[in-house]
């Protein structure tokens, strides 16, 4: 993940893919654990096809439901969202950075709740 884009980065399709592809691998992570999340991600973006405002909405609904579903991370950057005149949502270089820092800290609070996990049985009991 890159969570350092500068202010005049463009957003791009690779960008866009990154976060959503991201945003389903830590859904079946966090399946596959037990958690059932609900949330839709499409990873075809095509360079030149910048998201409507509904899809840049649908991508954090997605981050925030991943979190929702999980836990509350005490180092989750909020993200306050940003208009363009007409009401249209936009998506600039903070924003995109909190949700790609909002994704790798998810990534990593699974990663620690799996190292917790305890095992049972006879070879990890000292029984043989």
């Amino acid at each position: 993940m890159d969570w350092n884009h500068a202010p005049d980065s463009f957003l791009s399709a690779a960008d866009l893919n990154r976060l959503e592809t991201q945003t389903a691998f830590l859904r079946g992570r966090l399946e596959g654990y037990g958690y059932s999340i609900a949330l839709s991600c499409k990873t075809d973006w095509q360079e030149g096809a910048f998201p409507a405002a509904a899809e840049l909405g649908r991508i954090r609904e997605n981050i925030n439901a991943l979190q929702a579903g999980f836990y509350s991370l005490p180092d989750w950057r909020e993200i306050e969202r940003k208009y363009l005149p007409g009401g249209q949502e936009t998506l600039d270089a903070e924003i995109l950075n909190a949700e790609e820092w909002d994704l790798h800290a998810l990534g990593v609070w699974v990663d620690r709740m799996a190292a917790a996990f305890v095992y049972s049985g006879e070879i990890f009991s000292g029984e043989v």
